[in-house]
């Protein structure tokens, strides 16, 4: 048994090698990946525990290929609950470092379009220069400029972001061969499990803007099939099927995100964003959405950190389940609110608190006046007996 495991992980880290490779990651097929998640889901929890560490490993470098983070999230199901925690932890940390990674990139190119005048070195050109040496400084001039031009204009690619990640998780859960049937209830229950692993991670410290970002995303999923699936008549019947596994995962992380980020899902995204073409395939856009009537889910409450794009400043913002009594009862998207100030009712009582504290002290100053008038007046009557 110890052969055969050295012998899978020695083929896992060669296969990770070409994956992260620039020039072999686009010859990788998706069934590469599909290979390692059968080592994630491989009963031997030593293979499983040295998987995870290789792909965290991997996913320390902020170029690397954004599939591995997608497949670190099947850790969700991990039977060991440290090692479940200790994975979360590490996304956090891959997921902190390529969004520092992008910043970089946004203010190298903000400061380089800024600063984007000539460099001179510091002299003035003497006025006896000949005139064909001024031509071909001005022609390497323009050379210059117009190879940084497109340097600057290059935009970053989408794929480096973490949310992005959400793509390729989204389809290889569809291709999980434990979700046999799309409307299945109780498998229904585990992929929530899955994809609120992801997005718990994601939605941490989130940007203000990601709510358009995913509703175009799960917007040209559901707009688009199975690419790797032939068109051929005999696989009619498998297409139509990984096309409802897969479209039935897309509403519910469009349930899960509308009630985890309530706030962040009110935008309307008309925009789609871009899919790789070799796992999707444009459709037309099913409105159809294949969760079944008695399905529902319960979600707990959690702390969703946004940051502001203009003081990129962090604002914590708690999610409050209304109706907490009724325990058994499902919660809806509709039942979740995002507190930010406090309500009418608290400040009502705390006004009326302080009015109460106000009276009593202004009671207090003109009790001895009242006393001190009272004694005086005893007195006058004391001296008109007299």
């Amino acid at each position: 048994e110890s052969e055969i495991i050295y012998i899978r992980l020695c083929g896992l880290s060669c296969l990770l090698k070409l994956i992260c490779h620039p020039y072999f990651y686009t010859r990788i097929k998706p069934d590469d990946f599909l290979m390692i998640m059968t080592l994630l889901r491989d009963p031997s929890s030593t293979i499983r525990q040295r998987t995870y560490r290789k792909l965290a490993e991997q996913l320390r470098d902020p170029v690397c290929p954004i599939e591995l983070l997608a497949l670190l999230a099947f850790a969700a199901k991990e039977p060991e609950r440290e090692h479940r925690e200790q994975i979360r932890r590490s996304m956090l940390q891959i997921i902190d470092t390529r969004r520092e990674h992008i910043k970089l990139q946004l203010s190298y190119k903000t400061t380089s379009i800024t600063n984007g005048h000539k460099k001179t070195n510091g002299f003035d050109d003497d006025d006896d220069d000949d005139d064909d040496d001024d031509e071909d400084n001005n022609n390497n001039n323009d050379d210059d400029n117009n190879s940084s031009s497109t340097i600057d204009e290059k935009p970053i690619d989408y794929t480096l972001y973490p949310e992005y990640s959400l793509t390729y998780f989204l389809y290889f859960l569809s291709k999980s061969p434990a979700f046999i049937l799309y409307d299945d209830i109780e498998m229904l229950h585990t992929m929530t499990d899955y994809i609120l692993f992801l997005l718990d991670a994601l939605l941490l410290r989130c940007d203000t803007t990601v709510g358009l970002f995913y509703k175009g995303l799960l917007r040209s999923i559901k707009s688009s099939e199975d690419a790797t699936i032939s068109p051929d008549k005999e696989e009619k019947a498998e297409r139509k099927d990984a096309l409802k596994k897969l479209h039935v995962l897309v509403d519910l992380a469009y349930v899960i995100l509308s009630q985890r980020a309530s706030s962040l899902m009110i935008c309307r995204a008309s925009s789609n964003v871009p899919l790789p073409d070799v796992y999707f395939k444009k459709t037309r856009y099913n409105h159809f959405s294949y969760l079944p009537k008695d399905f529902k889910i319960k979600l707990k409450p959690i702390t969703i950190t946004t940051v502001s794009n203009d003081t990129m400043t962090p604002t914590t913002k708690r999610t409050n389940i209304n109706n907490s009594t009724d325990t058994n009862m499902n919660t809806t998207a509709s039942s979740i609110t995002i507190v930010t100030t406090p309500s009418k009712s608290i400040k009502q009582k705390r006004t009326s608190r302080d009015n109460e504290d106000d009276k009593s002290t202004k009671k207090k100053r003109t009790l001895p006046t009242i006393k001190k008038r009272k004694h005086q007046t005893s007195n006058g009557e004391t001296k008109s007996s007299k």
